[in-house]
């Protein structure tokens, strides 16, 4: 999720992430999370998430993109 690496540890329930927490084995941060880290569920299980490569079809910095 972010660059920093924090090792987390996510509940799934029916092949959906609906929780995630820091792990409680790291002894470094415990179950202590980033507020990013935190909102990796909404990201996760946002209906409009990128999920497959796209193809750039304009010139480049126009934000035109081709989805399958």
């Amino acid at each position: 999720m972010c660059s920093f690496r924090c090792p987390i540890q996510a509940q799934v329930v029916n092949n959906k992430t609906v929780f995630i927490q820091g792990n409680p084995s790291a002894p470094q941060q415990g179950t202590r999370i980033c507020a990013r880290g935190g909102s990796g569920v909404s990201l996760v299980n946002d209906p409009q998430r990128i999920v497959k490569p796209m193809k750039r079809t304009g010139p480049r910095g126009d934000g035109e993109w081709q989805g399958d």
